[in-house]
Parts: structure tokens; sequence; C-alpha cells
């Protein structure tokens, strides 16, 4: 099943971790607070974040090949907050690391390829928020 968390909460969880880094005089990760809010969430205790969860039949139509991204450009948020932007493709013959451009056989590629606008994925061990997904096939009708 999947969760689905808000920009807001995402937002509360990175202002706790330099609140709390502050306090301690350590640095205390995003992903640390983020970990720690979730499971306050899933075990009922007051928590930072609003957990929403997708309904078996609804995360089933999440991940069909339809719905895949391949051939769209996929911007995400990294922990540390920085933007960055990746293309899917399937043919390894277009990767460009360079341009991020990414295979669905890279584990970049595979992390995004069924993913959706808000969602939290995790990839190479680092949690990613995927902003926003373009589809460049579809052109705009003014």
């Amino acid at each position: 099943m999947k969760i689905n968390i808000s920009n807001f909460d995402l937002s509360n969880c990175r202002i706790q971790a330099r609140l709390e880094s502050m306090k301690t005089g350590k640095e205390v990760t995003y992903t640390e607070v983020l970990e720690r809010e979730l499971n306050k969430a899933k075990n009922n205790q007051k928590s930072l974040i609003n957990i929403v969860y997708f309904a078996p039949e609804e995360e089933a139509k999440a991940t069909t090949t339809s719905e895949s991204n391949i051939g769209k450009t996929i911007i995400v948020e990294h922990e540390n907050g920085n933007i960055s932007r990746y293309s899917v493709v399937l043919n390894s013959n277009e990767v460009n690391p360079d341009l991020n451009i990414v295979s669905t056989r890279s584990n970049v590629g595979r992390g995004l390829k069924n993913a959706k606008v808000n969602e939290i994925v995790e990839i190479n061990g680092h949690l990613w928020h995927i902003i926003d997904i373009i589809d460049s096939s579809k052109s705009a009708s003014a």
C-alpha cells in the first residue's frame, strides 16, 4: 500500500530537522525526522504528518504500464532541498547522465517509472519528493 504525504507535512519535517539541529548542536537530517514522524503516524501517535493511504485498487491503477513515466520528465526535490529533473527512457541507447536522461534499467529509472506527483520515492537509500511530471508528447492547446 502506498502512502501520500502533503508538501506542507514535508516542509514541517524539514523545519523540525533544522530546529533540532540548532538545539542539539549536531546535524539532524530531514530523513531522520521524516522516518520518525512516519513511524509515529503509522502507530497512531501524534505526528507532524498525516498519512493518506491509497486503496489497493488505486495502487494497482497507479502501476499500470499505460500510467508509466517513460518519455516524460520528472521534477524531484531531494532530501537536501535541491531540485533536479530526470527524463525516463526505455532504451538504454538514449541514456545521457550529463542531461539526467535515465533508463528504466537503472535504479533511478525504476524508481521514477511509475511515480506520481506528490509521492515520496526511495531511490538508492534516499527519499525523493516528486514535484511534477511533464509529458512533452502532449501538446498544449490555446
